[in-house]
C-alpha cells in the first residue's frame, strides 16, 4: 500500500506577461491513497503578480480536490477546482 505523498512548488517569472513584472506561484499538492484503487488528491496555490493593474487581475488563491481510480488499467478522476479572489474575502491576504 502506498503512503501519503506531498509536493511543494514555487514558480517565478521576472516578467510574467504584459509588463506585469514579477509573478510568484507557490503551491502544494497532497495525494492520499484510499485503498488499492482509489486516491484523494488536494491542491492549493497562490498567484501573486507585482503589477496587478498591468493585467487587470488581482492576486488569488486556487485550490482543488480530486478523487481518482484505476479500473482495468485505465485512470479515471473526478475533480473540483476553484479560486478565491482577495476582494471576495473579509480577510486581507498579504
Amino acid at each position: 500500500m502506498s503512503i501519503v505523498s506531498t509536493t511543494l512548488g514555487l514558480n517565478f517569472s521576472p516578467d510574467y506577461f504584459g509588463n506585469s513584472r514579477d509573478f510568484f506561484y507557490p503551491d502544494v499538492d497532497v495525494s492520499i491513497p484510499l485503498g488499492k484503487y482509489l486516491d484523494l488528491s488536494v491542491h492549493g496555490g497562490f498567484n501573486s503578480i507585482t503589477d496587478e493593474a498591468a493585467l487587470a487581475q488581482r492576486d488569488y488563491w486556487d485550490y482543488g480536490v480530486q478523487i481518482g481510480a484505476n479500473v482495468a488499467g485505465v485512470d479515471f478522476s473526478f475533480a473540483y477546482t476553484d479560486i478565491v479572489l482577495k476582494t471576495w474575502c473579509l480577510i486581507t491576504w498579504f
